[in-house]
């Protein structure tokens, strides 16, 4: 096709112009189409306006109208596939998307053709022996203008009201075509052959140890009944999404360790999707901790292209599938100059937090912007520090600058220190009393050698106590995001 539809024919635009249509997902022409000038929209007006005036299309009866409409939405259905198909080409996603928005542009039209006609106007009692009847018109020739993210349905929005209502328009479909992010791997392949077999984050010997123990004491009925616990917590059922934020003073902290596992512990536990954010346009090791093996879509993307309308079926196409029912919205693609600014953060959030139970958020080191965005904005927060005398020194300079904000935030803090080596040579009772004297609550993170290596995290490989920590900290923080509304 490729042409202009004025005055009801196919025509070429007036000065020959063509304008390719590009598949966003590979960049590849899928088309090239007639590209109007102002000689076009002129001549589309004049059309649209005598199609109104001179052949009545205002005074047509609204049963004739409904039965237009219908029978578009009769003709959408027949040819469903083939459209949809067509749609996902167009914009870049996937197959069943497409069949979802044709069958929702279909029910625009049925809709208005039902409601054609049934708004006869309205009385309004002005007095005794007075009727006074208000009824609505057709305005004439409507200008449409329809976005390039959902060129389809959102025409079919505006196209059915208006011939429902009497009304003739001229369509402008957007110029402005977004090209889909470049698959990337989390690892460069070659690169990715330098590493060596992941070990288990506890030495056999320890291991065997604990066994040992476990079948001559009587903990091990105390420890299931604690796991129980536990686990009851953290499968407790939320009234709207919690928001939990990871933040630490400085690179190198664990951070983004502890992002990876809280984020994997509440979607082994919980039923409803868990969504994990990197709102760190750094080089960041968050995709790669969690096993993510390409990233297309950020932080930043999304941000751009995210409605308010959009299913979980529409924003689950533009995040990275993790086990367990979890999602991951990287920061980056592991390239230098990723952008992220606080009210690209904000829609993000706003959008994304009715579709997951859960959201844990690798935020930016403080005292960034995005990264105090990020803390306030959340219901719960865990500020992450190595465990060592300069550590604790200055996460408790941070803590007394967080109580004098003007929310104080340290009640709903956790505070961990991790072990970043088997003998710190810090007494860890004593840091963290030190740190609760600022209102916040400790948990330390034992040394585990498997997190220790830096690779992908396999909860199978964690040491027990490692597991332990990590299991209760999602409880404890999951408590704490319960308690704000």
């Amino acid at each position: 096709m490729g042409e202009l539809y004025i005055d009801g024919e196919w025509t070429q635009a007036a000065a020959g112009g063509r304008r390719d249509v590009v598949n966003p997902y590979d960049a590849s022409v899928i088309t090239t189409v007639a590209e109007a000038d102002s000689t076009d929209v002129d001549r589309a007006v004049r059309a649209a306006r005598r199609a109104f005036d001179e052949e009545d299309w205002a005074n047509t009866p609204t049963r004739h109208r409904a039965d237009l409409l219908l029978r578009v939405h009769d003709l959408l259905l027949r040819d469903k596939e083939e459209i949809a198909r067509t749609e996902t080409l167009d914009t870049g996603k996937t197959l069943a998307e497409g069949r979802f928005d044709v069958e929702d542009v279909a029910n625009a039209f049925r809709y208005y053709a039902e409601l054609a006609g049934k708004d006869g106007g309205r009385v309004v009692d002005v007095g005794p022996d007075v009727l006074s009847r208000v009824v609505y018109q057709p305005v004439g020739v409507c200008a449409l203008i329809a976005p390039w993210n959902y060129p389809l349905l959102q025409a079919s929005w505006k196209v059915a009201p208006a011939l429902a209502a009497g009304n003739t328009f001229v369509l402008k479909p957007s110029e402005t075509r977004r090209t889909t992010p470049e698959s990337r791997p989390v690892v460069d392949k070659q690169l990715a052959t330098a590493a060596t077999r992941p070990r288990h984050g506890e030495p056999l010997a320890a291991r065997a140890l604990r066994a040992v123990r476990r079948t001559v004491s009587a903990s091990a009925a105390r420890e299931v009944a604690e796991a129980t616990a536990t686990a009851e917590v953290l499968q407790q059922a939320v009234t709207t999404g919690r928001q939990i934020a990871v933040t630490s003073i400085r690179g190198g902290s664990g951070k983004t360790t502890v992002t990876a596992l809280l984020g994997t512990t509440y979607a082994h536990y919980r039923q409803d999707p868990v969504l994990v954010v990197e709102a760190d346009p750094a080089l960041g090791s968050l995709p790669l901790r969690l096993g993510a093996e390409s990233l297309r879509w950020t932080t930043g993307d999304l941000a751009e292209v995210v409605e308010p309308q959009m299913s979980l079926l529409d924003v689950t196409g533009y995040l990275v599938q993790l086990p367990d029912n979890a999602w991951l919205l990287p920061g980056s693609q592991g390239q230098v100059g990723a952008m992220l600014d606080t009210k690209g953060y904000e829609r993000v959030m706003v959008s994304l937090r009715r579709y997951f139970g859960v959201t844990v958020v690798d935020c930016e080191t403080l005292p960034a912007e995005v990264a105090r965005t990020a803390l306030s904005a959340a219901q719960a927060r865990v500020l992450t520090t190595p465990a060592t005398l300069e550590g604790v020194a200055s996460t408790h300079a941070v803590l007394e600058w967080m109580r004098a904000l003007p929310r104080d935030i340290t009640a709903s803090t956790v505070v961990v220190l991790i072990e970043t080596a088997p003998h710190t040579g810090l007494d860890l009772d004593k840091a963290t009393e030190r740190l609760k004297t600022s209102g916040v609550s400790v948990r330390v993170l034992p040394y585990d050698r498997h997190l220790a290596a830096g690779g992908p995290i396999r909860t199978d490989l964690l040491a027990r106590p490692t597991r332990q920590a990590a299991t209760r900290l999602a409880a404890e923080v999951f408590q704490l995001s319960q308690k704000r509304r």
